[in-house]
């Protein structure tokens, strides 16, 4: 049976549900298939991805990676899960580079580069279209609310 992104996806937060279930956004978190967690809540992929959080529970460093600033679904998981719009993103990567603190996340082009990426790394953790099918290497996180 094929696996799709759509079986866990982002959603604005609602009355305390996890999120996707108050009206689907089309972005999806995955990870590597061999990663054993399968939840998180939005607070908690933030910090990934802004690098507040560096390691997974297991102790193994998380490989966050985004799309590029063009992308439509970076826009769209910035506003729903960072809660920053590509300006704030780019302003905040800005402080964080020229303050000698972290790096921005490596961003790559399109959805099929992020899931051949996240499917080669054990660490990295990513967000795709809902549209797209998921590689057996590749599986999508339940995001819920904080």
């Amino acid at each position: 049976m094929k696996r799709f992104a759509g079986v866990c996806v982002l959603g604005l937060l609602a009355a305390g549900q996890p999120l996707g279930a108050a009206g689907e956004s089309g972005v999806a978190v995955v990870v590597n298939a061999a990663n054993a967690v399968n939840e998180l809540s939005s607070d908690e992929v933030a910090r990934l991805f802004l690098k507040k959080v560096r390691t997974w529970p297991d102790g193994r460093m998380a490989a966050p990676v985004d799309q590029s600033t063009t992308s439509s679904v970076r826009a769209q998981f910035g506003k729903e899960i960072l809660r920053l719009s590509l300006g704030q993103q780019k302003e905040y990567w800005l402080a964080q580079t020229l303050s000698g603190r972290e790096l921005p996340p490596r961003a790559l082009e399109g959805d099929a580069a992020v899931l051949d990426f996240v499917g080669t790394q054990s660490g990295a953790i990513a967000y795709v279209s809902t549209k797209v099918e998921l590689p057996p290497t590749v599986k999508a996180l339940k995001v819920v609310a904080p």
